[in-house]
């Protein structure tokens, strides 16, 4: 490739999307900010307190603070100025002295908690991994003091690999070319001989400390872990072929569980690698190749953006929908409702659970179980009111039990 070598397809392309980035991004922080405020919420609670959890709830912070940056930043710069085409001169309104100070304070603000966000990813499969290594063994695995002080010391050694980008960007004013100034955020070319060997380390500093190291790592363990979980399936298979025991049925109920929470936190460690592992590759080509940079790599910039963004806010998603503990957690607290009276409705072949208190019979409705407000055993508890669905059709009022009178009465 050349250093003349330009792509007015890939150029117009950037263009047209960044007319749209600036909203689409301000939905995808407005929505990722609330998932990770729910994230923090669930994740803090006493009976979520785990070494993963840890590691979790730190990983929802970063995130967090990424996008609470980010809506400001996309507001001004993206739609109350619109970006302006490639290679053309911004506007000083679009660029004054303030705003672009806010820019550089955005730039090394996400960029450290990005990088924080994406050790932590290793930290996670590292973590898990010994984990399960140690359960299986029957050793104490990792306590929750140890992964809060590694993942204060992975925040720490973050903001240390940025030290040269820190000292790097600068706020150097332009003029456009009817002689007004405007502010641009740049990384100097003409300063002195230290500058430009600190601007190289840097360079090579995010292309392998922030992205291809972390991915190769995040890849390794992955695939141990993937690992961990067809030897899991082995014992678990081994233990259906002996005796159905009390102690056989608790050690494969905590399987079971190790199994959903791994493949969880894989689940994870694939959305970082999507993510960071074609961002890590670029920025590889970009360091042999400079005109790659200008060519391919910004005229990508806010795509990866948004790619990034969206990530930044699934993982809410991937925790209700793969995580019970998370699940009923967030039932617990957000709805006001005891999930442990919450009856799943259905299995396989869609036959609803269903629950007899004297002559009384009814089924769950959105997965409340409820006692009728007109049975005898309802007196004098303490109860909540819902609508539920009895059996013959008709519909009543109802009121929640605690889970000691409620658990001698499912069928």
């Amino acid at each position: 490739m050349t250093g003349n070598m330009t792509y007015p397809n890939l150029v117009k392309f950037s263009n047209w999307y960044g007319g749209i980035h600036g909203y689409l991004s301000i939905a995808v922080c407005s929505f990722g900010i609330v998932a990770n405020i729910f994230n923090v919420v669930v994740l803090s609670c006493k009976n979520m307190v785990t070494p993963t959890n840890v590691i979790l709830l730190g990983l929802a912070v970063s995130d967090l603070l990424t996008m609470l940056s980010y809506i400001p930043f996309a507001l001004h710069f993206y739609i109350l100025y619109p970006s302006p085409p490639m290679g053309s001169a911004a506007s000083p309104e679009r660029n004054s002295q303030p705003w672009v100070k806010f820019f550089l304070f955005h730039a090394q603000f996400t960029i450290t908690s990005h990088t924080i966000s994406i050790w932590l990813g290793v930290l996670l499969s590292i973590f898990r991994y010994v984990y399960v290594k140690a359960s299986n063994a029957g050793k104490v695995p990792c306590g929750i003091n140890k992964a809060r002080i590694t993942t204060v010391c992975v925040s720490v050694f973050a903001v240390i690999i940025l030290i040269p980008n820190y000292i790097c960007l600068r706020i150097l004013p332009k003029t456009t070319p009817d002689n007004q100034t405007y502010y641009d955020l740049e990384t100097p070319h003409n300063g002195s001989d230290v500058l430009k060997h600190i601007a190289v380390l840097n360079f090579w500093t995010q292309a392998l400390l922030v992205k291809i190291i972390p991915c190769a790592l995040m890849t390794v363990f992955g695939g141990l872990l993937l690992l961990t979980l067809r030897d899991t399936g082995q014992r678990t298979s081994n233990l259906r072929r002996s005796n159905n025991s009390n102690t056989n049925q608790n050690f494969k109920r905590r399987m079971r569980n190790h199994t959903r929470t791994t493949r969880m936190l894989i689940m994870v460690i694939v959305l970082f690698l999507v993510t960071e592992l074609p961002q890590g590759i670029l920025s590889l080509i970009s360091g042999l190749n400079p005109s790659f940079f200008d060519n391919i790599y910004v005229p990508l910039g806010d795509i990866m953006d948004i790619v990034a963004l969206i990530n930044f806010g699934i993982n809410f998603v991937l925790y209700c929908s793969m995580s019970k503990s998370f699940r009923d957690c967030f039932v617990k607290i957000f709805c006001a409702i005891d999930p442990s009276l919450v009856e799943r409705i259905g299995n396989s072949r869609g036959i609803s659970s269903k629950c007899q208190i004297g002559s009384h019979q009814m089924r769950p409705l959105n997965g409340h179980v409820a006692y009728l407000s007109d049975s005898p055993e309802a007196e004098n508890i303490p109860t909540k009111e819902y609508t539920v669905e009895l059996l013959n059709g008709s519909n009543g009022k109802c009121v929640v039990k605690n889970e000691g009178c409620l658990k001698n009465t499912m069928l």
